[in-house]
């Protein structure tokens, strides 16, 4: 059975952590903490680190997630209704962790608890979102540029359609203008551009398309004089 955080059964300050829902210093690492089960005397919150982890996790120990046991715990002072009759407050050795603060919808980025988790840390301090530690949500990873890009034009027959070629070959983002415009502002800073730029059957492109064909030329050419080691091939 859980075990009901007393005060005055708390071990060393040092070892002291505060209950993550309340921000009170009853929870302790020599205990299990994070996920030790033991259960916050002051707002009834039950130490279960995966609710630490995903505070949007709506189940496990509490039956309800940490983001909404804080603002119940602003709210009325415990960490749900049916725990209100539990709830006490804190003893003169349970104050409020001076660095700790309830979590902040609009800065504070966590992981996506759908998806694939990366390992538990050895350090739960990257778990705490109050600390300079705290680990976030991690970052998407940055999509590998090819350093060769082969780019068959042939069956190209507008404009238009040598647009979508390029957003598609040389990974422009979704909000590419399909213009030319935006195909300056992509190559020039916005994607990261292959060494090299090979195209096939560009005399097919340059008789069906002969206007897109020498705008896409052009812009190539500049890029190529301000790039060095950019070698780009009208095959």
């Amino acid at each position: 059975m859980p075990q009901v955080g007393m005060a005055g059964q708390a071990g060393p300050v040092h070892n002291r952590r505060p209950c993550p829902c309340c921000g009170h210093l009853v929870f302790d690492v020599e205990d299990g903490w994070p996920g030790s089960y033991v259960i916050c005397p002051v707002c009834h919150w039950e130490d279960d680190r995966v609710q630490f982890r995903w505070p949007f996790w709506p189940a496990g120990a509490n039956r309800f997630s940490l983001v909404e046991a804080q603002q119940n715990f602003r709210a009325y002072g415990a960490c749900d209704q049916r725990e209100r009759r539990f709830v006490r407050p804190p003893a003169d050795d349970e104050p409020l962790d001076p660095a700790w603060r309830p979590i902040d919808l609009a800065t504070d980025s966590f992981e996506d608890w759908t998806a694939v988790p990366r390992p538990w840390p050895a350090d739960a301090s990257v778990l705490c979102w109050w600390l300079p530690s705290f680990w976030g949500r991690p970052e998407d990873p940055d999509p590998v540029v090819e350093q060769q890009v082969t780019i068959d034009v042939g069956p190209v027959g507008s404009e238009e359609d040598l647009h979508e070629i390029l957003k598609q070959k040389l990974q422009f983002p979704s909000f590419y203008g399909m213009n030319w415009s935006a195909f300056r502002d992509a190559i020039t800073g916005l994607v990261d551009m292959p060494c090299e730029l090979h195209f096939i059957r560009w005399a097919e492109l340059e008789r069906r398309a002969p206007q897109a064909a020498a705008a896409l030329r052009h812009h190539l050419t500049r890029y190529s004089a301000a790039t060095a080691g950019f070698v780009v091939d009208y095959g």
